[in-house]
């Protein structure tokens, strides 16, 4: 029995997820100028089950116009290849993800303006599981407070996932890391909880 091929769904088209491969001067690879949803999904008897996959995609719109990204996509087409790539993941996947990015331009240069790159949109899926691992959600988890905090909301965009967003976190899971904890607690600038590197926080 042949091995289950992979696909994900890129530019409106179904394609081998291995096989997909990035040009070194993909503008969102060295600016983080990409925007993207994380989306779970979940096991019923009735087979599986996405949470609130329109409320998210048009999020994933609304991150797009913030970052003047010209597409041809509407929200159904976005919402049926999400459930495209939901079918043709592999079987354990529990989480998709929708990304949109300004990838490489005519004139293989390298600038900060992105408007001349062209505008890629994929949905993939994957295997998550339980965010911090499955002992940590029974028995609790090890957090610190993070030295880094959360970006204030006058220096960029908070409303929309934009993947440059995310450094902070980032940093604030490697201090976590290498001080032995499993996750971080983030303040914003004025000292107050804000939220994890990677989830609310709930109180």
């Amino acid at each position: 029995m042949s091995e289950k091929k992979i696909m994900m769904w890129m530019n409106g088209k179904l394609i081998e997820q291995e096989k997909v491969l990035l040009p070194f001067m993909t503008h969102a690879l060295h600016y983080g100028s990409g925007v993207f949803e994380g989306i779970r999904i979940y096991e019923t008897p009735k087979g599986k089950a996405v949470f609130r996959l329109r409320e998210h995609m048009a999020r994933f719109l609304d991150s797009a116009k913030v970052m003047c990204m010209a597409h041809p996509y509407t929200m159904d087409e976005l919402v049926e290849a999400a459930r495209l790539a939901v079918r043709n993941a592999a079987d354990n996947a529990d989480y998709i993800r929708p990304l949109m990015w300004y990838g490489e331009n005519d004139e293989n240069r390298i600038v900060l303006n992105p408007f001349k790159f062209k505008v890629n949109t994929a949905i993939a899926c994957a295997h998550m599981g339980a965010y911090l691992g499955k002992d940590n959600m029974e028995k609790g988890a090890k957090l610190i407070t993070s030295s880094w905090t959360k970006a204030a909301n006058t220096s960029t965009s908070l409303q929309a996932k934009i993947c440059g967003n995310y450094v902070n976190s980032i940093l604030a899971k490697i201090e976590s890391n290498q001080l032995g904890a499993d996750e971080a607690l983030m303040l914003n600038t004025n000292g107050t909880v804000a939220e994890g590197p990677g989830e609310n926080i709930f109180i």
